[in-house]
């Protein structure tokens, strides 16, 4: 449709007839210029936006990203409604950058740029503020324990007094309020009576009157702390400010994911920031009826799945009407599985964005690019057409509802897949004890990505995918260490085999962390029975924490033995 529209719009503005295509394909630079004072900016496309932090390293900040065709065209769209001060809605299926792409263009130019999420339980307490429940005696016992502690190490030896001020720390953890006034007031009247000695004050000069002041400070702390102990800890309530709020007055970026799942109160009370007019403001009555006004850097953006998807780019074209009708029953059933339950975002909202449509990246090109950006760096030569020939094949598995995850559903893989895969893949290449090779790493990566969420017979297509495309099998492990310590040899019993050395641990051929607590391995199994089903669980929760600290969630039935399998691996590692 894009295509058509701005084919016919060619010709109304005098433009060559392939500039359709050109305009839809093109792939905008990312350049940084410097501009005629000290200052940096940054071109992007067409589009020229200063950078926030003029002397800071660019590729520290900056997290691995492809300029892709599809990412490269949002980036310039984006630079040009945050030249001109506009809201973005990002629109797009699940896994294809929407948000990352608006925390890169953060980045390179250095701004904060803050994420809230929605959902159908959102409450405007979150995003903008609300009343809590503050505890206004540790407060004031907190910021009086701080100068206290600050005044009493510029008068006093801090080495000498160790153990006063250990003691006035745990009374202020422990909450003896009775116990750390006393103590806090006795220290500030010897203080304050040997400073205003005519000797002492002679002698130290200046610097007793500097001290003179912060003790007096303290003093009034103290004070007002025993007024509060003294009345008792009534609850008090305060209205703390929330997300967006403090984006407004600092400047920070806001990202507001999933808005169509925004209850209507909440988009009533943020519909004025969308606008843009002058004078706009966003109000608080929670807080006297404030009117906030927004920073000059601060800017909005959304993102959000529509309830509908278009068809693949690169579906392919159907010999017959029956053919084609068909294929997009299947289509629609794989792309629609991630965006299911969505809603629609109200035309008075949503009209008030600019809007720009965030498509799947799917051509070899961009794939390609894809894959560099993570693996060029640290593996030397890389296998990218081999792992985009492998990303390609199971999308189109997808497509054709061949895959299906654990709970029987037709199963949906994206970008957000593939990046997942590399990036454990790279923590493996990585470690620096019990490093996996490159490919096998790479194997590894890719079960984790696309085949753990999958029934056996799904889960086993994919592995064989991956042994086509790498000429390695994840389901094989590279063999341990013969001076490791080994246990469980028994189809009944899990393989393990403990570095005590050098602390790990390794479950069912992966190596794992472990962690300060002795291992007792016959104890672990004492009540825990190992199944074909349950090793094949095992071994794919074990692949992950060999990776690192990466979030997992378990799905399963009731009593299927989730927990266990957790409180097991715990106690062999």
């Amino acid at each position: 449709l894009r295509r058509l529209f701005l084919s016919r719009l060619a010709p109304v503005w005098s433009l060559e007839v392939g500039v359709a295509d050109a305009l839809l394909e093109e792939r905008p630079s990312i350049v940084l210029l410097p501009s005629q004072s000290e200052a940096k900016e940054v071109q992007i496309g067409c589009v020229a936006i200063p950078l926030a932090l003029g002397g800071s390293d660019v590729a520290e900040r900056c997290a691995p990203f492809a300029y892709t065709s599809v990412h490269a065209r949002v980036l310039q769209a984006l630079a040009s409604a945050i030249r001109n001060d506009e809201p973005a809605l990002l629109v797009g299926d699940t896994g294809t950058g929407k948000t990352s792409v608006v925390q890169h263009i953060g980045q390179l130019l250095g701004k904060e740029v803050l994420v809230y999420n929605f959902n159908e339980q959102s409450e405007s307490t979150e995003l903008i503020g609300g009343f809590r429940p503050v505890d206004t005696l540790m407060q004031l016992a907190s910021e009086l324990v701080a100068s206290f502690t600050l005044a009493f190490e510029q008068s006093f030896s801090r080495r000498k007094n160790a153990k006063l001020l250990e003691k006035i720390r745990a009374d202020l953890v422990g909450r003896r309020w009775a116990s750390l006034l006393q103590a806090v007031g006795g220290v500030i009247e010897k203080t304050l009576k040997s400073l205003g000695d005519p000797s002492a004050q002679a002698s130290k000069g200046v610097k007793a009157t500097q001290l003179s002041v912060e003790w007096e400070r303290v003093r009034e702390l103290h004070s007002r702390a025993a007024s509060v102990q003294a009345l008792g800890s009534a609850p008090k309530f305060e209205f703390r400010e929330g997300l967006l709020v403090q984006a407004l007055r600092s400047g920070a970026w806001v990202v507001l994911d999933e808005i169509n799942l925004a209850p209507g109160d909440l988009l009533q009370r943020i519909q004025g920031l969308v606008e843009r007019s002058p004078g706009m403001h966003l109000a608080l009555p929670e807080s006297g009826d404030e009117q906030v006004l927004p920073h000059a850097e601060f800017r909005l953006f959304a993102c959000m799945n529509p309830p509908r998807l278009p068809p693949p780019p690169d579906s392919p074209v159907q010999e017959s009407k029956e053919q084609a009708t068909s294929s997009e029953v299947a289509g629609t059933v794989s792309r629609a599985g991630a965006s299911a339950g969505k809603k629609e975002l109200p035309p008075g909202i949503r009209g008030r964005f600019t809007e720009i449509f965030v498509d799947e990246v799917h051509t070899a090109d961009d794939l390609d690019r894809v894959v560099r950006s993570y693996l060029e760096r640290d593996l030397p030569k890389p296998p990218v057409d081999a792992v985009v020939g492998f990303y390609r094949n199971a999308i189109g598995l997808c497509r054709q509802s061949s895959l299906l995850d654990g709970a029987g559903r037709v199963s949906y893989f994206s970008l957000r897949n593939l990046t997942r895969a590399l990036r454990f893949a790279l923590r493996l290449a990585r470690r620096p004890l019990h490093t996996t090779p490159a490919k096998q790493a790479l194997a590894q990566g890719l079960a984790v990505g696309f085949a753990t969420t999958l029934d056996s017979a799904s889960a086993k297509i994919v592995e064989d995918l991956i042994q086509d495309a790498l000429g390695v099998s994840p389901t094989s492990r590279p063999t341990t260490s013969s001076s490791t310590a080994s246990a469980g040899a028994s189809t009944s019993t899990a393989a393990v085999q403990i570095d005590k050395e050098k602390g790990w641990v390794n479950v069912e051929g992966y190596w794992i962390k472990s962690g300060p607590q002795a291992i007792d391995v016959d104890s672990a199994h004492k009540d825990f029975v190992i199944t074909k089903s349950v090793r094949r669980n095992l071994q794919n929760i074990a692949r992950m924490l060999s990776g690192g600290r990466f979030p997992v969630l378990l799905e399963g039935p009731t009593s299927a033995g989730k927990t266990s399998l957790v409180k097991f691996l715990a106690h062999l590692t």
